[in-house]
């Protein structure tokens, strides 16, 4: 069963994806991530180019910025702060032709975005009746 890691945001794009990650979910950079197609319900790869945290008390003008600028740091800061992480789009697999498709549409905002299984993610990357060698992940 696919663990959800986040929801999409919104500014997300066909070919660019942002997601806000649950409390406690750990990201990395060129990690995979899989949402639902908006329509067809088929598994959307995604890989993470950027992860940003955001916290908007510690903004420029802010009361945090201010104090931590004085020596205090205060323990809001920490419950506050959320990461971004920003996807390229790499698509889907077409069960009709089996080539990769490009995300026609930006995905509904609010739409889970999990971390894949790793034979599904295997046989995104090398489908079975490929001719190259066979690819293990996980």
């Amino acid at each position: 069963m696919r663990e959800v890691v986040g929801h999409v945001i919104s500014r997300s794009t066909p070919r660019r994806v942002l997601f806000v990650a649950l409390k406690g979910a750990k990201l990395s950079m060129g990690d995979f991530y899989v949402i639902d197609h908006p329509w067809e319900g088929l598994p959307v790869f995604l890989r993470v180019r950027e992860i940003q945290t955001i916290n908007e008390e510690v903004e420029l003008g802010k009361a945090g910025l201010i104090a931590s600028s004085s020596g205090l740091i205060s323990n809001y800061s920490s419950e506050l702060e959320y990461l971004i992480a920003d996807c390229e789009v790499i698509g889907y697999r077409d069960p009709a032709s089996g080539r990769i498709r490009p995300l026609e549409a930006p995905p509904p905002t609010l739409s889970k975005v999990m971390r894949p299984e790793a034979s599904e993610l295997s046989s995104f990357l090398a489908p079975p009746f490929s001719q190259g060698l066979p690819l293990r992940v996980g």
